[in-house]
């Protein structure tokens, strides 16, 4: 049994992720259900969530 996860992906980071998974052979359904389950089987998130300095990342300063 599945279920639809939906999410809402900026669509410039979607369409180079996109490219990297069609290089790699995946669609985001692999990758996703990949995520899902390295997350259930560790209790982890896989990398790491920090707040950034924006001294030190002036680039995205615009994005804040």
């Amino acid at each position: 049994m599945n279920k639809r996860v939906q999410a809402n992906v900026n669509k410039k980071v979607a369409s180079q992720a996109e490219l990297v998974m069609d290089e790699l052979g995946l669609n985001p359904t692999v990758v996703i259900n990949a995520l899902y389950k390295k997350i259930a089987a560790t209790g982890e998130i896989p990398f790491s969530f920090k707040k950034v300095n924006l001294v030190n990342y002036p680039r995205l300063k615009s994005r804040a």
